[in-house]
């Protein structure tokens, strides 16, 4: 394993790791934390727009939003033009810890980039943009060629 990738993997996941020890006191997991920080800064979006934001299986995101609607942190809204779309909305109790949720977000980058420079963490966050764009890029030359890898 080529040592890019096996520090891609730890990170991923020992921060899946970090974020289920600290959200587990509000029954969440890491793989929810992303829907609700979604939801939260775009009250009304759709799942279909989380679905190519996370870039999971649709199956994957379905199963999160619905633990988190039974958990009452979102609810949904069915469109009336289209019953198969619906619009997400945070509740009360997901606003209550947005906040927290936010500051673990930072926690977690202030570990992982301990003693670096500014310039360090700005070169880190553009690379990083850099190979999200090459894999939206790489899965969008997928679906359009419908090999269907989500």
């Amino acid at each position: 394993m080529s040592e890019t990738f096996r520090n891609l993997t730890r990170l991923s996941s020992q921060g899946k790791i970090y974020l289920d020890i600290k959200l587990k006191k509000y029954g969440l997991n890491s793989g929810q934390f992303p829907y609700i920080l979604f939801i939260c800064d775009s009250e009304g979006i759709t799942q279909e727009k989380i679905n190519s934001i996370i870039c999971v299986h649709a199956s994957n995101v379905t199963r999160a939003l619905d633990a988190l609607c039974k958990k009452g942190y979102i609810t949904k809204e069915d469109l009336e033009s289209d019953r198969r779309t619906c619009r997400l909305y945070p509740t009360d109790k997901a606003r209550r810890i947005y906040g927290e949720l936010r500051q673990l977000e930072s926690e977690w980058i202030d570990i992982i980039t301990g003693g670096f420079t500014e310039k360090e963490k700005t070169t880190l966050h553009d690379l990083l943009k850099k190979c999200d764009a090459n894999l939206v890029a790489y899965l969008a030359v997928k679906k359009e060629n419908q090999e269907g890898w989500f």
